[in-house]
């Protein structure tokens, strides 16, 4: 939604880049920062706008978070959309930047209330105990449900599969992902089409996990904690939807194991709600999270939830509503163990209304409000 580049003078533009690549509050870079190119830059988007509020929303890019402070008059803000100290920790290296311009913002906001708490203890030295405020995420769930029934459910000789279209310019194929081990022979010859409205029930055990493939999202545990299972059980699938940096590490793996048949990577899915209404079981081993959507999304679909006791997991809990592991493999197995032998709850109450409620009333009170 930006168009076009910063205008800067050949002296503005290299004080930017002293700005960007160090600290960005202390010595020689606080004398060279180009201050009237930013202010430039904000007449160059905005014209005479001026504003009340400016919330930097992504909280992670040291371009936005320096250009929301420069907005005159008007409160600032940045959201913490996770634990951002072990976000530091585990890869994004460079939010030592972001961290010194904290002090600078009126309010931080964290995606729950316990994620605050995280977030205020690891920062509070540098940064007021007034500063620190919350407000969960808003969730669209009429595309959860809708996103559930709409989905390609394929049959061939007594097996079942869920399919995908895929679109490459003027053409279009339908991958196939196998819904009980095994895999498609790759001809369509015999291919069924299925009411993708129900469930497929073919006595597979199907688990879920829906995450970016990164380190802190402990795919390698789960996978070694569902190879023991996968031991002990015969009709047991692993599905891991999303994609990224990991995925060589984790197909490897899978390899390792001899699991290319048990553990699917789909990759990124247009609507991943239509696989997940098909699985048994959702799973977040995570190291550390915020406050994760797909948890909530999974409890629209009432799957039985297993959580890790990542920091902030206070945050996406309900009564009587998940089963909660530690991180290492061996305890994920006992998880998905408890799966298998009906001790993960599935009979929980959550109304999507009453949660959207609150989001938007925490919203406006992190905001518009008093804090805390």
């Amino acid at each position: 939604m930006r168009p076009g580049e910063m205008i800067k003078t050949i002296t503005e533009e290299i004080g930017n880049q002293f700005y960007t690549r160090t600290n960005p509050v202390r010595g020689v870079t606080r004398m060279l920062f180009p201050k009237k190119a930013y202010e430039r830059e904000i007449r160059r988007l905005f014209g005479e706008s001026t504003f009340d509020y400016v919330i930097d929303y992504e909280g992670y890019s040291n371009f936005f978070a320096t250009l929301c402070l420069m907005h005159k008059h008007a409160k600032t803000y940045i959201w913490m959309h996770n634990d951002m100290r072990s976000e530091y920790d585990t890869k994004f290296h460079w939010l030592k930047k972001i961290f010194a311009l904290y002090p600078k913002f009126d309010y931080l906001v964290s995606c729950s209330c316990q994620i605050m708490e995280v977030n205020e203890k690891c920062f509070s030295s540098q940064v007021s105990k007034e500063k620190f405020r919350f407000a969960k995420n808003c969730i669209d769930f009429q595309s959860v449900y809708a996103g559930s029934t709409d989905a390609n459910i394929v049959c061939k000789n007594g097996l079942y599969y869920y399919g995908v279209l895929k679109r490459q310019y003027a053409s279009a194929s339908l991958q196939l992902f196998p819904l009980q081990p095994g895999c498609f022979d790759g001809m369509n010859a015999g291919l069924e089409l299925c009411d993708s409205g129900k469930k497929v029930e073919n006595g597979v055990v199907r688990f879920v996990n829906v995450a970016r493939l990164s380190v802190e999202k402990n795919q390698t545990e789960l996978i070694r904690a569902f190879a023991r299972l996968a031991g002990e059980y015969k009709d047991v699938m692993l599905y891991l939807i999303g994609e990224g940096p990991q995925r060589k590490v984790l197909e490897k793996l899978i390899l390792q194991l001899n699991l290319s048949e048990r553990v699917i990577l789909t990759g990124n899915l247009r609507n991943p709600f239509g696989l997940m209404r098909q699985c048994s079981c959702f799973i977040l081993p995570s190291v550390h999270e915020g406050q994760p959507l797909v948890v909530f999304e999974a409890r629209a679909l009432h799957l039985p939830i297993i959580l890790s006791d990542y920091s902030s997991v206070g945050g996406s809990v309900v009564d009587d509503g998940q089963y909660i592991v530690h991180q290492d493999a061996d305890s994920i197995y006992e998880g998905l163990l408890a799966f298998m032998n009906g001790k993960v709850p599935s009979d929980y109450v959550f109304q999507d209304e009453i949660y959207n409620k609150q989001a938007y009333a925490e919203f406006e009170n992190a905001v518009f409000g008093r804090g805390k």
